[in-house]
């Protein structure tokens, strides 16, 4: 009967464990996704883009930079679905904003390991109306929602309730603001 107690409890910790990080990998998604920086690129399209850029495996933008990347400013974040045999991972990758490539990021990690599934979508607007997509790229504002789907194996005890993250900021704070057209022009 003792040892019977002592499993249950066990089970019980462990399922509460599981919660726990369930719930700080969302706090922290939603931490950066909802400071996501609509930053107008220099480029040659028009209306300009931002630096955002998002598919089912992966989501790339700037928001302040965590402590260990920087004291000030942006960082390029990066959150990505990995492989590790035949299960993911969810990564996130931070470094400066204008790093040349995610070899030169400071910060790599491991948020959440073994799982079934991992996906990014996209709410806004597209062909005149709003609706949810698997890519965002080449848009000239940040999607208004971003959700955030994980599965986990049969036998997991964790459980992931869809994260749905509206990044905050709607324009960036040193564009050439054309009110003609609501949008922000190239920058010189």
């Amino acid at each position: 009967e003792l040892r019977f107690g002592a499993r249950a409890w066990e089970r019980v910790d462990a399922h509460d464990n599981a919660r726990d990080e369930v719930g700080r990998v969302q706090t922290l998604l939603r931490h950066h996704l909802e400071r996501a920086y609509p930053l107008t690129l220099p480029d040659a399209s028009d209306p300009p883009r931002v630096a955002f850029a998002g598919d089912p495996e992966a989501v790339v933008f700037l928001a302040p930079a965590p402590r260990a990347v920087s004291d000030g400013g942006n960082a390029r974040i990066v959150l990505k679905a990995v492989s590790h045999g035949n299960q993911l991972a969810l990564e996130m990758s931070a470094g400066p904003e204008l790093a040349p490539s995610e070899g030169a990021f400071v910060r790599r990690e491991i948020l959440l390991g073994q799982l079934r599934h991992l996906s990014f979508q996209y709410f806004g607007p597209e062909g005149g109306r709003l609706s949810w997509h698997e890519q965002w790229r080449q848009h000239h504002s940040l999607p208004l929602l971003v959700r955030v789907s994980v599965e986990f194996p049969a036998n997991d005890p964790r459980s992931w309730p869809d994260l749905v993250v509206a990044p905050q900021l709607t324009a960036d704070a040193g564009c050439l603001y054309d009110p003609t057209l609501g949008t922000c022009r190239r920058r010189r």
